[in-house]
C-alpha cells in the first residue's frame, strides 16, 4: 500500500501570533505519525525466501491511472507494462513497439512488419520449390543445349590427345616418337599404296636438307 500525503490539522498558524500548545501537539503528532509510517515502510523492503521482492521502493511512489493501465504506483505499472509487452494472446506485445517505416513494406510497428514478412516469404515458397526442382531436374537430365558437348563426351574427344609440349605417347604409323624425331619414321611406297587412310604429303621447303637420306623427296617452292 502506498504512502499517503501529509495532512495536518493545523495549518494556519501566523508568525507573530501566539500558537495554543494543544493544536501544536496534533501538528507534531501528526508529522510523527507520518515520518514513522515511511520509515516503516522503507524498512519493509525486504526479499523472502524464494528471492521474490515483498516490498519494493516503487510501491511507494503513487501515481494517476495511465490508460489502458489501471496501476496506481510505479511497481505495478511496471509489472502491468512487462505483462502487455510479453503477451501473445489477442494483441502480441511486438504490436506496441513502434519501427522506423521499411521499403515495401506498410507497418509501422514489429508485430505488423514480421506478418508482412511472412506473407512475403509464404508466397515465394511455391516459386523457389518449382525452380529448385527445375534445376535438379534439368542437371540430371539430357535435354542440355545440343550445341555443345556433355562433360562425358568431352573426356571421350580428349582421351586420346597428344600434349603440345612434352614426350607424345602413342605410335605413328607404329614409330614412336624418338623414331619420328630422328627422322626414321617414314611411309613405303607400298604402305601408302595399301594404306588409303594415309595422305601422302610432300615436303615443302625453301632449301635442300642436309645429307638426305636415299628416298626422300621435298618441293622448292622458293624457284
Amino acid at each position: 500500500m502506498a504512502v499517503g500525503r501529509l495532512s495536518i490539522s493545523y495549518d494556519d498558524f501566523q508568525m507573530g501570533e501566539t500558537i495554543e500548545p494543544d493544536q501544536f501537539d496534533v501538528n507534531n503528532s501528526e508529522f510523527v505519525t507520518k515520518i514513522n509510517e515511511i520509515v516503516d515502510r522503507v524498512n519493509a523492503i525486504s526479499v523472502d525466501g524464494t528471492g521474490d521482492t515483498t516490498e519494493i521502493p516503487a510501491n511507494i511512489v503513487t501515481l494517476n491511472a495511465v490508460s489502458p493501465f489501471t496501476a496506481t504506483d510505479v511497481d505495478t505499472l511496471f509489472d502491468q507494462l512487462i505483462a502487455r509487452l510479453q503477451s501473445i494472446v489477442t494483441e502480441t506485445g511486438s504490436s506496441l513497439i513502434g519501427t522506423k517505416g521499411l521499403a515495401g513494406l506498410t507497418a509501422l510497428n514489429v508485430q505488423g512488419q514480421l506478418e508482412e514478412l511472412n506473407t512475403i516469404v509464404s508466397s515465394l515458397d511455391g516459386t523457389l520449390d518449382d525452380t529448385s526442382l527445375a534445376l535438379n531436374t534439368h542437371k540430371s537430365s539430357t535435354d542440355h543445349d545440343h550445341r555443345y558437348y556433355t562433360e562425358g563426351e568431352t573426356d571421350t574427344f580428349l582421351a586420346d590427345k597428344t600434349d603440345l609440349s612434352g614426350n607424345h605417347v602413342g605410335l605413328w604409323q607404329g614409330y614412336t616418337p624418338a623414331e619420328v624425331a630422328s627422322g626414321e619414321a617414314s611411309l613405303t611406297v607400298e604402305q601408302a599404296r595399301n594404306d588409303s587412310t594415309v595422305g601422302l604429303t610432300l615436303e615443302a621447303r625453301i632449301d635442300d636438307p642436309v645429307d638426305p637420306e636415299i628416298g626422300r623427296i621435298w618441293l622448292r617452292t622458293d624457284l
